[in-house]
């Protein structure tokens, strides 16, 4: 019974110190601003944050913002990370942060989308992605005759059932 005990209380010691390494890494890795944006914005506007974004921003019915062309300053962009768009009169897609982020954060994200406008206009050959009008839709059509192909192929190397032995009959009759 002791070592029951023993057992349970080291375990619960050890999942401790996981969750608090956790959120340690967790905390380094966010207090970098590049982090913050990579973890939070990229998704939307891309990690050159020209509004090219890798998960959503091809499905959305309005293109995220091209960050790198914003006349904000810094004070207006930390109140549009924390408030969202909405409550600058654009659309209601990017969120308000303010639930997740301190004001201590936002305001480094904030002078590092600055920073990103200002590089931006330095070094004009930095890659950017295509417009979404340039953009190749996905080829639903070579898809489906593939997926028939597959099918079609299935059916062919099915596994056939023997025909069960069956004794011929004599053709009827006609009077």
């Amino acid at each position: 019974m002791i070592v029951l005990i023993v057992g349970w209380a080291l375990a619960q010691d050890s999942e401790r110190e996981i969750v608090n390494r956790r959120a340690e890494a967790r905390g380094a890795y966010l207090a970098n601003p590049e982090s913050l944006y990579r973890h939070y914005c990229s998704h939307c506007h891309g990690d050159d944050a020209t509004g090219s974004g890798r998960l959503w921003a091809t499905e959305l019915p309005v293109k995220p913002a091209d960050l790198t062309r914003s006349r904000l300053d810094a004070q207006a962009l930390e109140r549009f990370i924390l408030e969202g768009s909405a409550a600058s009169g654009k659309s209601n897609l990017c969120p308000p942060w303010k639930r997740t982020l301190a004001a201590p954060d936002a305001k480094r994200l904030a002078r590092h989308l600055v920073a990103l406008r200002g590089e931006a206009a330095v070094s004009p050959t930095a890659p950017s992605a295509p417009p979404a009008e340039n953009r190749r839709p996905f080829p639903w059509a070579i898809s489906a005759v593939i997926l028939a192909e597959i099918a079609l192929l299935a059916w062919m190397l099915r596994r056939r059932e023997e025909p069960p032995d069956v004794v011929p009959q004599d053709p009827p009759v006609c009077r």
